[in-house]
């Protein structure tokens, strides 16, 4: 397996920096990665190819959404962290954006220095915590 690239590591970093309680899009996490593409930061979150584990439900759609089938884990998560959710079933559920966007006063800690280093962070709680097309069927 090949190093990731920076640009992997910058969107690892910048979503390992999400608090609880808030959400970045797409959009927004291309932005603060200096990358033109909120669909390639949609690709490298999905793929991670960093390894670190990552608040996957804290980096959204434009519209505050994920996949239909991340939503009853992501609504889980959104939950235990007090994120405001507009929406109640699994099929209509969406982070509230006008009151879960995270506004980095200073940008995100650590970019200008490379950005906090991806791994385990607040909240993470099993090995497939940051792939959760790998977790295991007991939850693990």
């Amino acid at each position: 397996m090949t190093a990731p690239g920076e640009l992997a590591v910058r969107v690892s970093r910048i979503a390992a920096a999400i608090p609880a309680g808030h959400v970045l899009t797409y959009g927004d996490v291309a932005e603060l990665a200096e990358c033109r593409s909120a669909r390639l930061v949609g690709t490298l979150m999905a793929r991670n190819p960093t390894g670190a584990e990552l608040p996957w439900w804290r980096v959204v759609t434009a519209q505050g959404t994920l996949p239909p089938h991340l939503r009853p884990e992501a609504r889980e998560r959104w939950r235990d962290e007090d994120t405001p959710v507009r929406g109640s079933g699994d099929e209509d559920v969406r982070a509230d954006l006008a009151r879960a966007r995270w506004t980095p006063e200073d940008g995100v800690p650590g970019l200008e220095h490379g950005v906090p280093e991806p791994g385990r962070y607040p909240g993470a709680d099993g090995p497939g915590a940051g792939r959760p097309d790998r977790d295991a069927p007991d939850g693990t």
